[in-house]
């Protein structure tokens, strides 16, 4: 138990790090009115991802999550080359448009339209890599309580927090694909005039930030929903009886 106790407080000190090394990541304002139809999509989603959960042994639970492994990275495989064509394609597309604007089109117009053009997806390359990371960390954090709380509870305690778990990872598993997909987008602005040229870089950079504002909406749920779960965690080990602490190290100490 008292290994468990230090592993708490760990995970306590690494929450507030964790939760300073986000707030660069969700600096847009966030009203609940932003809570849209979406987000109701994404909990039928997760409600229907573990509906099966209490009837899986550990065993069915260790394969899934390895099997759910291997399938998001099949996945990132595929964004990439997606992501890639989707490059292509877009290339393609200006080298075509070029030719169709030479005479309208300034160059210098032209220079600074592929620049920020550039510059945006590469934003955008960037932040959904911090996104996965995130997820992955809260992954990862996710089973390390779960194995302390295996040792220090009983196993029927134990059943309920893996129920709980698994809503939480299905909830994960959600937003990777809104990571994924939102990776595999490219941005490209269009215009033949200098006026063109300004209304088009607006519209794309309000495209950008209002997809981006989802998936950190969606991030700062799981966020939370990871704080919940801690505190689930805490509070089965509290209503542990003292007699049930101890035989409880005693066979953990014997493992």
């Amino acid at each position: 138990m008292k290994n468990f106790s230090k592993g708490l407080s760990l995970f306590l000190i690494f929450g507030l790090l964790f939760n300073f090394g986000l707030g660069s990541v969700f600096a847009y304002s966030h009203d609940d009115s932003e809570k849209s139809d979406r987000l109701e999509v994404t909990k039928e989603r997760v409600e229907k991802k573990i509906i099966n959960v209490r009837g899986e042994t550990k065993t069915e639970t260790d394969e899934r999550k390895e099997d759910l492994q291997e399938k998001r990275e099949e996945k990132k495989e595929t964004v990439e080359q997606k992501r890639e064509e989707a490059k292509e394609r877009a290339t393609e597309k200006l080298e075509e448009r070029k030719l169709e604007i030479k005479e309208k089109l300034d160059q210098r117009l032209q220079e600074r339209m592929e620049k920020l053009v550039d510059m945006l997806n590469a934003k955008n390359d960037h932040l959904t890599s911090v996104y996965l990371k995130h997820l992955e960390r809260i992954e990862e954090i996710l089973d390390k309580v779960l194995t302390r709380a295996d040792k220090a509870l009983e196993p029927d305690q134990y059943d309920a927090l893996v129920v709980l778990a698994e809503a939480l990872r299905a909830e994960i598993d959600v937003t990777v694909d809104l990571v994924l997909s939102q990776k595999e987008k490219v941005y490209t602005i269009s215009a033949e005039t200098k006026e063109e040229f300004g209304e088009a870089f607006r519209t794309v950079m309000g495209e950008f930030k209002d997809d981006h504002q989802i998936i950190r909406t969606s991030l700062r749920g799981v966020r939370d929903e990871l704080h919940d779960f801690f505190e689930e965690v805490k509070e089965a080990i509290k209503a542990a009886t003292p007699a049930d602490r101890e035989e409880q190290e005693e066979e953990n100490e014997g493992v």
